[in-house]
């Protein structure tokens, strides 16, 4: 065999070899969030006695730390309606607040005395799930 067949071979395998292992975490990934789906009934919500619903956050950032938000949220007064995917929950909001837009991806959240409450960044496109991040800012 001649050397340049070598080389041709031992990079073949190389790149079967990244392939194999990039197929395997995905598919490890895919399993994980298939489980995590199923576990906690994404999809599947509570009526809003409102009849008002928002998608807020899974996760809250304080002092640069992350944290759940779920705590946060029923602190407000917002009660759990259920999962909507891997970065948001479905929540019904305290009577008389709003959400206004304040920038591409962000959003304020306003208390029944106009004070803003919490900033709320939602890039989280169904479509296209890479990149997808949410997050409570306080």
């Amino acid at each position: 065999m001649s050397d340049k067949m070598l080389i041709i071979t031992v990079l073949v395998a190389i790149a079967l070899i990244f392939y194999s292992v990039f197929w395997i975490v995905t598919f490890i990934q895919t399993t994980k969030q298939k489980r995590r789906a199923k576990k906690e009934r994404w999809g599947e919500f509570i009526e809003p006695e409102s009849g008002i619903s928002w998608d807020l956050s899974r996760v809250v950032v304080t002092w640069g730390v992350r944290n759940d938000s779920l705590p946060y949220l029923e602190s407000w007064g917002f009660k759990f309606l259920g999962y909507v995917d891997e970065v948001m929950l479905r929540v019904e909001p305290p009577k008389d607040w709003k959400k206004i837009p304040n920038g591409r991806f962000w959003e304020s959240i306003l208390d029944e005395n106009k004070k803003i409450i919490f900033n709320h960044l939602c890039k989280n496109n169904p479509e296209n799930r890479a990149g997808n991040r949410a997050e409570i800012r306080v």
